[in-house]
């Protein structure tokens, strides 16, 4: 079933949400796939600095983000991301789960339960599974004869 009542990307066959538009535009017209050079998210909240255009991610504790990192106070934290769920209080990111349960992050390597495995996937083309997959293609290709043209 197609979302009809959505507003979709202005790309020919494209059915992504948009998000980017030019500065002082009231609607989003392109998803970031084909956004034009130029655009920029006019839907998510920004920075309260003056001037910039960056997601919030810090504030004081218990209250909304209104400042990105370069524009942060001392005081400020991550108050968007997730932290470990340790009884005790700990401010890392978890990346440590039960994969046999709904297979989300709840705790960091310090603070894991005994049958916790990592269930953060890396897809940044750095990562070291990335580099695995690469080196079993190059492998894979390696070992088929190459054909004489």
């Amino acid at each position: 079933m197609i979302n009809v009542s959505s507003r979709r990307c202005q790309a020919t066959g494209c059915l992504r949400h948009p998000n980017f538009g030019f500065q002082g535009d009231r609607r989003a017209t392109f998803c970031c796939r084909h956004k034009a050079t130029g655009m920029i998210d006019v839907v998510s909240r920004r920075c309260q600095h003056p001037g910039c255009v960056r997601r919030p991610l810090y504030a004081m504790a218990g209250q909304r983000a209104m400042f990105c990192r370069t524009h942060k106070d001392p005081g400020h934290t991550d108050v968007v991301s997730r932290r470990c769920n340790f009884e005790g209080g700990c401010d890392r990111h978890p990346s440590f789960g039960w994969k046999q349960g709904d297979g989300k992050a709840r705790r960091c390597a310090h603070h894991r339960l005994e049958g916790m495995e990592s269930v953060k996937v890396n897809n940044r083309r750095g990562s070291a599974a990335a580099a695995a997959a690469a080196a079993a293609a190059a492998a894979a290709t390696a070992s088929t004869p190459a054909q004489a043209w």
